[in-house]
């Protein structure tokens, strides 16, 4: 799992965007939990 997921969020211009891949890769594991 991604660890940056984990950290709070600093004010940066891709911080939006960290987050939305962080959320992406999250629900990506929970819809297709590993064999």
């Amino acid at each position: 799992m991604d660890r940056s997921c984990m950290l709070p969020m600093i004010d940066s211009h891709d911080s939006f965007t960290r987050l939305t891949r962080c959320h992406d890769a999250l629900l990506k594991n929970f819809l297709e939990p590993r064999a």
